[in-house]
């Protein structure tokens, strides 16, 4: 179990510098997604960062474990349910290192909802 801890740690840690470094390619990807302007994308940005950063460094610290696996569960459920929304649309998601515009097919949206669903098991298990 304290692997996949390690390991979803790893994700939203690794996700987090990814949107600082990406931060002028990511802040339309966002406003495209949301549907917001991109003064709000660019805010919705960094609270997603700040998130999935704390979040991380929560799943290092046993009495804040599990408040980092619920904040990483329902990150990666509003990151699955924001790209449903645009299924079959053709667009840069933002999911990869690389601007690339793709449609938005299941595997695109499954693959956060499986982080979810990780999160979730984990905080569900027994205490690693």
């Amino acid at each position: 179990m304290q692997a996949l801890v390690l390991f979803l740690a790893a994700i939203l840690g690794s996700s987090a510098l990814h949107k600082l470094l990406a931060r002028d390619r990511l802040v339309p990807v966002v406003a495209r997604l949301s549907g917001a302007d991109l003064p709000l994308a660019s805010l919705l940005l960094a609270l997603a960062a700040t998130i999935e950063a704390l979040a991380g460094l929560a799943l290092l610290i046993g009495e804040l474990r599990g408040g980092g696996l619920t904040a990483a569960t329902l990150v990666w459920t509003g990151y699955g349910a924001v790209l449903a929304r645009r299924r079959g649309e053709v667009l840069d998601c933002g999911c990869d290192l690389v601007s690339r515009e793709k449609p938005v097919d299941g595997l695109t949206i499954v693959r956060p909802l499986l982080l979810a669903l990780l999160a979730a098991l984990v905080l569900a298990g027994p205490a690693p």
